[in-house]
């Protein structure tokens, strides 16, 4: 027992991590840190270009012209891009409804940040100002997922906190649920295919 003991006592240390190594490690961060940035920028774009989209079509609207207009916009749209999703009817309604529920510019704000699909959950799930503002801040400080999102809106989260300004400076955390949902998002994905005429970014077989 005795001879076990002094053999371990004796037992070199780890070796301390190479000057290599830690170059590795940095690099490696540094290029992740990169993609989460551009991920972010690329959602915030298209988030932008919707909500534009959606302001349009109220602007259109509230003219009184086209009354079926969603309709014709989408069939237009989906034809000239047609290797991008999103320009169904359904989406379109959900952009005009984006432009009407955040007026003015929406790029700074915390919604923007989120993967389409949250957006979708807080525009159909709730209708005060205060709840919408609240929820999509929580949401990005938080970095929820989808599932997350919708759970803490049926259990009343803002009850909790109520009376208290949301934060419009936060930013998704890294390594969180709603940054991977990020990088996954199909409407993201296919936003950077550029029909074809550029580099899919997507990755060949992704569809």
């Amino acid at each position: 027992m005795r001879k076990d003991t002094d053999t371990m006592a004796s037992a070199p240390p780890d070796p301390a991590p190479s000057a290599y190594d830690d170059l590795l490690t940095r690099a490696d961060g540094s290029v992740t840190a990169a993609h989460a940035r551009a991920q972010r920028a690329v959602n915030a774009e298209l988030v932008q270009a919707y909500w534009q989209i959606g302001s349009l079509l109220l602007a259109r609207q509230e003219q009184g012209r086209d009354a079926d207009l969603v309709a014709r916009l989408a069939a237009d749209l989906k034809a000239a891009h047609p290797s991008q999703r999103g320009f169904s009817r359904r989406n379109l309604t959900h952009m005009r409804k984006l432009a009407r529920t955040w007026p003015g510019q929406i790029a700074r704000r915390p919604v923007a940040q989120l993967p389409w699909g949250h957006v979708v959950v807080l525009m159909e799930r709730l209708e005060s100002r205060a709840e919408l503002e609240f929820y999509a801040a929580e949401a990005v400080r938080h970095g929820w997922s989808r599932a997350d999102l919708d759970r803490a809106i049926r259990e009343h989260r803002h009850r909790a906190r109520a009376g208290a300004p949301p934060d419009p400076d936060v930013t998704l955390p890294e390594g969180s649920p709603a940054l991977a949902e990020l990088a996954g998002d199909p409407f993201r994905l296919d936003f950077l295919r550029l029909d074809g005429h550029g580099v899919d970014a997507a990755g060949p077989g992704h569809r």
